[in-house]
């Protein structure tokens, strides 16, 4: 089994957690540190999601490489990311300083809602939910028809 950490060095490290050993050399694209990573799959192959400084950047962990471009939307730090898929689509889910982005993949758009409060974690959980965890407590963010709707 392997993870991904991500640190102030701006990389993504992938772990061998039998062995304690890296698996290959760091991923490296973001500008800043990096705060959160998640480990998924989307489209049959294994990927890390992870967020910096206002970026958010898809991995594949077969090869090591960035899939595309930077996601770019975030104000501030991207403190909390999720892979999964919502509606049958392959999504990115990050969250910073008050906003939760919902990153189609397949298409490289966006939908974000603003919820004036910051996020600690996510969770994507099909077919159309996204749990929030927030000083408040837990929200879930149902995605109908494209915009998002907050319900606590």
């Amino acid at each position: 089994m392997a993870v991904s950490v991500g640190g102030l060095d701006r990389t993504v490290r992938v772990w061998d957690l039998a062995t304690g050993s890296a698996i290959g050399e760091p991923l490296v694209g973001h500008d800043g540190g990096v705060l959160a990573v998640a480990v998924g799959e989307l489209e049959g192959r294994a990927v890390a999601v992870s967020g910096g400084e206002e970026t958010v950047r898809v991995w594949d962990l077969a090869t090591g490489s960035a899939i595309g471009e930077p996601l770019v939307g975030h104000d501030g730090g991207v403190q909390a990311v999720a892979v999964g898929e919502l509606e049958g689509r392959a999504v990115a889910v990050s969250g910073g300083e008050e906003t939760v982005r919902v990153w189609d993949l397949a298409h490289r758009r966006q939908h974000g809602i603003v919820l004036g409060s910051a996020i600690y974690s996510l969770a994507v959980l099909p077919p159309s939910v996204i749990a929030v965890g927030a000083p408040e407590g837990v929200m879930a963010l149902e995605l109908v028809g494209g915009p998002l709707r907050s319900s606590r």
